[in-house]
C-alpha cells in the first residue's frame, strides 16, 4: 500500500483535498478557493496520468468524478457561459456573477472537461471544452476579451468593469492552455472533429 501511495501521491492529495472541499460545503464553506474542486476534481477523478477510475479499474470512482464534474459546471455556469467563482472565493447563497475572475480557472476546465471526454466519450464534454476557451474571447459575465489573439497574452482577470491589464505568465500559459485543449475538439462546418 505505502509503495501504490508514493506513486500515486497526486491521486492522494486530490482525495484528501476532495475530502476537505466536501465538508467544507457541508458546513456552508467556500465552494472553492483559487481552482481548488476543478484542481481536486480533476486529480481525483482523473489522475495526473490519465482518469484514475479507468487506470484503477474502478468504474465507480470515475462515475463521482464525473458527477462531481457534473455538479461543478452547473455551479459555474450562468445563462450558457461559464461564470468563475472569484479569486476570494464564494459561499452558497452570495450574489452572482463574482470577480475577480482569472484564466487558470478556464484551463481547469478546459482540462477537465476533456479528461471527462477522454473517459466517457460523450460529445456534451468536447463542448464545454469549447465553452471554456469562449470564456477567454469575451462570452463571460462582462463580454470583456483577456485572450490577445496579436500577442498571446491573456489578461490576469475579469474585473467587475474591465480586464486586469496586466498579462503575467500563469495566465497566459493558461490562456494558451486553455485554447490548445478546445483546439482538440473543435469541429469544421461539417461538424467532423479536427485535429
Amino acid at each position: 500500500l505505502m509503495n501504490w501511495l508514493m506513486i500515486n501521491v497526486e491521486f492522494v492529495r486530490g482525495l484528501v483535498g476532495l475530502v476537505m472541499l466536501v465538508g467544507r460545503a457541508r458546513l456552508g464553506g467556500l465552494v472553492r478557493r483559487d481552482g481548488l474542486a476543478k484542481r481536486v476534481l480533476v486529480s481525483v477523478a482523473f489522475g495526473c496520468d490519465g482518469p484514475a477510475g479507468a487506470t484503477l479499474g474502478r468504474r465507480q470512482l470515475t462515475l463521482i468524478g464525473i458527477r462531481l464534474l457534473e455538479w461543478l459546471v452547473g455551479v459555474e455556469t450562468t445563462d450558457g457561459h461559464l461564470s468563475f467563482t472569484p479569486n476570494v472565493g464564494w459561499r452558497p447563497g452570495e450574489p452572482r456573477p463574482g470577480f475577480d475572475q482569472q484564466p487558470i480557472e478556464a484551463w481547469a476546465m478546459a482540462d477537465a472537461s476533456h479528461r471527462a471526454w477522454s473517459v466517457t466519450g460523450d460529445g456534451i464534454w468536447r463542448l464545454r471544452a469549447r465553452r471554456a476557451s469562449r470564456w477567454l474571447v469575451g462570452q463571460n459575465d462582462t463580454g470583456v476579451v483577456l485572450y490577445d489573439a496579436a500577442t498571446g497574452g491573456t489578461r490576469d482577470g475579469l474585473m467587475e468593469h474591465s480586464a486586469n491589464e496586466n498579462r503575467g505568465a500563469e495566465s497566459t500559459l493558461a490562456g494558451i492552455g486553455t485554447l490548445q485543449v478546445a483546439g482538440w475538439h473543435a469541429e469544421n462546418d461539417d461538424g467532423l472533429l479536427v485535429r
